[in-house]
């Protein structure tokens, strides 16, 4: 199963769930997809939707896909890089009002830099080919540094 999440934030991502439905349609997708599509309006005979998950049942999608398609939302990413899964990630642009502005687009760059994802282009035209090599990238493991900073902060609030 491919899981596709396009997060909670209220608004649309309508032009990923039609890329990846072309792609089911064409023969290029053959798993089941199902997507978290939050406040997106979609409907689709080729791709299951959820509107919105507990985090339960988003941790328990990843954990049970091949592979994630996400949103470039720091939260499902790392969710993802978490439960060691590959992640391609599509940035939300604001020319199509798909966000308020282009901090996707930064935030996948970073994670790209790092070697953690598969970073798709803006147009999502390599999608596809992503998809068809999603085994050949050799991506590297994902290290929280989440108790390195709490120690630091507690140190810093100790010295107060």
């Amino acid at each position: 199963m491919i899981f596709v999440t396009l997060g909670n934030q209220n608004f649309q991502f309508k032009r990923l769930l039609d890329k990846v439905e072309s792609l089911i349609r064409n023969g290029e997708i053959k798993e089941e997809v199902v997507a978290q599509i939050g406040h997106t309006e979609f409907q689709s005979k080729f791709i299951r939707t959820i509107d919105f998950m507990s985090k339960e049942e988003f941790d328990k999608h990843i954990g049970s896909s091949t592979f994630i398609i996400s949103h470039a939302g720091t939260g499902s990413i790392i969710s993802c890089l978490l439960k060691n899964k590959r992640v391609m990630v599509a940035a939300r642009l604001k020319v199509f009002d798909e966000h308020i502005d282009n901090h996707q687009l930064e935030i996948t760059n970073v994670f790209q830099k790092k070697n953690l994802i598969i970073a798709l282009n803006k147009e999502l035209s390599d999608l596809p080919l992503k998809i068809k090599n999603i085994n050949s990238f050799n991506l590297d493991k994902f290290r929280s540094n989440n108790n390195n900073f709490n120690e630091n902060l507690f140190h810093i609030i100790e010295k107060l």
